[in-house]
C-alpha cells in the first residue's frame, strides 16, 4: 500500500496548489511520510505493545510476544527489502535490455551504426530521474528501514546489517 499511497499523495498534493515548490515538497513529505509510517508500523506496535496486554486465545504465549515480533519483522523487512530491489534494479535493467535491443533493430535499419551515435545521443535515450520524486521514494524506503532497525532491533538485530547491506548496494 506504500506504493499505491505515493501516487495517491502526489495526486492530492498537486491539486491543493501550493505557492511555492517548498510548500508542495512540505505536504507532499508530510502525507506520504506519515501514511508509510502508519502502515509500515502499526501491526509491529500491536504486537509489541497491544498484543501481550489481551486476554483471549490468540495472544502470545506467557505474555512474551517477542517470538511473534521477530517473525512478523522478519518477514515484512525481507520482502520489502527483495520488492524495493526487484522494482529498483531488476525490472530498469530489463526495460533497458529489450529498448537497447529495439533501438539497435531500428538503427540498423535506417543504416546507423552504434559508432555513429555520439555519447550525447546515448545520455538523450536513458529514462528522466525526476529531481523531487526520483529520491524521495529512495529517502522514504531509507526511513522504513532506519524505523525497523532502530525501534525493533532487539527483535531483529540482522535489520541493521540488511539494512547497511541494501544501502551500501
Amino acid at each position: 500500500l506504500n506504493s499505491v499511497y505515493s501516487g495517491i499523495a502526489v495526486k492530492l498534493t498537486e491539486f491543493e496548489n501550493h505557492r511555492t515548490d517548498s510548500q508542495f515538497e512540505d505536504s507532499l513529505t508530510l502525507k506520504t511520510f506519515s501514511f508509510q509510517f502508519l502502515n509500515s508500523f502499526s501491526a509491529l506496535f500491536y504486537i509489541a505493545f497491544v498484543k501481550p496486554f489481551i486476554q483471549e486465545t490468540d495472544a502470545c504465549v506467557g505474555d512474551n510476544c517477542l517470538a511473534e515480533l521477530q517473525t512478523a519483522l522478519g518477514t515484512i523487512f525481507l520482502v520489502q527489502l527483495a520488492v524495493n530491489n526487484l522494482v529498483e534494479v531488476g525490472v530498469p535493467a530489463i526495460q533497458q535490455y529489450y529498448a537497447a535491443k529495439d533501438a539497435k533493430e531500428k538503427e540498423a535499419s535506417l543504416g546507423i551504426y552504434p559508432e555513429d551515435v555520439s555519447e550525447v545521443e546515448h545520455l538523450l535515450k536513458l529514462e528522466e530521474y525526476h529531481v523531487l520524486h526520483g529520491i524521495f521514494s529512495d529517502y522514504a524506503e531509507m526511513m522504513i528501514q532506519f524505523g525497523y532497525t532502530t525501534m525493533f532491533i532487539a527483535a531483529f538485530p540482522l535489520a541493521a546489517v540488511l539494512s547497511f547491506v541494501n544501502n551500501y548496494v
